[in-house]
């Protein structure tokens, strides 16, 4: 998806880059860095998608391979959740 689209969406929503920094504790550039694609971070991604009820896969296509097998929607609430697990959801559930 284009970076603009992305920020069209989120605007349409009611953010900014600005809030979503506010609510990730990271700093504006960091998110308008992984919305254009220039910097990584799952966390800021997963974020971006869930807002726009999106797969991380469907913004940035074959940019986060590495966690195909996680699940990439998150939604604010869970946002915590997200710092703390580093294993796929599916071993998570198995224990």
């Amino acid at each position: 998806m284009n970076p603009f689209d992305i920020i069209a969406e989120l605007r349409k929503r009611g953010y900014t880059q600005t809030r979503l920094a506010r609510e990730l504790e990271t700093k504006a550039s960091c998110v308008g860095n992984v919305i254009h694609g220039r910097h990584k971070s799952l966390r800021t991604a997963k974020y971006v998608a869930g807002l726009l009820g999106k797969e991380v896969d469907d913004l940035w296509p074959g940019k986060y391979d590495y966690c195909a097998k996680r699940s990439t929607v998150v939604t604010p609430i869970e946002l915590d959740s997200v710092t703390t697990v580093s294993r796929p959801v599916a071993a998570a559930q198995g224990q």
